[in-house]
């Protein structure tokens, strides 16, 4: 009776282990798949970062590449100006005058001045010069260097060192009651760094004689009496004084 209670045990134990086989199997290979799910997460996660890096070098590489070009550029600006053996000289020019007004039959004089403010020696520095309005009747010039061509209104400065000037003056007459505006553009054969000051001019306002004596009328009238009576009596003056000379 014992041996076969002893049996019966032995059949229920044998009975139970097989049962237990396949769940622990099952158990065994899940675990399986979620080890192998969480390394290819972290294999995704490793190949996002890498891809990462691989833009932000290839970004690094583009801002070395730019500015590369950049220097590329501003040796090529040096090597340019280096192979020219002319140097850099920021040539400039200035216009003035003797008088900001003037009436046909006057007297104008012109000053044009010519500089250099280096850094080094200008070569071939040329001054071109013309009215863009008025009218003005060549009378003269003078330089303290090159040669002026009235003609052509061309002055050939020739060589400026750093900090030198040169002066060009011009005397002419007015002959027409236009107002006069004189321009003057200087030009080298070196680079130069500042063309701002490379043009200039100077303005002249012109009125007629009638209208000069008016004025001038006007400005010596009296400070007593009625000052419109005594206006209208200067232009009559002045009237009657152009009326004699025309007769």
């Amino acid at each position: 009776m014992n041996l076969k209670a002893n049996l019966l045990k032995i059949a229920v134990v044998i009975a139970l282990i097989c049962m237990l086989i396949p769940v622990i199997a099952a158990e065994d290979v899940d675990s399986t798949a979620v080890a192998q799910d969480g390394d290819d997460d972290a294999i995704s996660v490793d190949d996002d970062t890498d891809d990462a890096d691989d833009e932000d070098e290839d970004a690094d590489d583009e801002d070395e590449t730019d500015e590369e070009e950049d220097e590329e550029v501003d040796d090529e600006d040096g090597a340019d100006v280096a192979a020219s053996g002319l140097g850099v000289a920021d040539v400039g020019v200035s216009v003035i005058t003797d008088t900001d007004n003037a009436k046909i039959g006057d007297l104008v004089k012109f000053g044009i001045i010519v500089y250099n403010n280096g850094p080094d020696t200008a070569t071939g520095v040329v001054v071109r010069e013309g009215l863009t309005s008025g009218d003005v009747k060549y009378l003269g010039a003078e330089v303290t260097q090159g040669i002026f061509d009235p003609t052509s209104g061309i002055w050939y400065v020739g060589t400026l060192a750093p900090g030198d000037i040169a002066l060009l003056t011009i005397v002419g007459q007015v002959l027409s009651n236009e107002d006069i505006n004189m321009m003057a553009i200087v030009t080298s054969n070196n680079y130069d760094p500042d063309l701002s000051n490379n043009v200039a001019s100077a303005y002249i306002s012109v009125r007629s004689a009638a209208a000069e004596e008016v004025s001038e009328a006007v400005s010596e009238l009296p400070a007593t009496g009625n000052p419109v009576a005594l206006a209208l009596l200067a232009v009559l003056s002045v009237v009657g004084v152009s009326l004699r000379r025309k007769f």
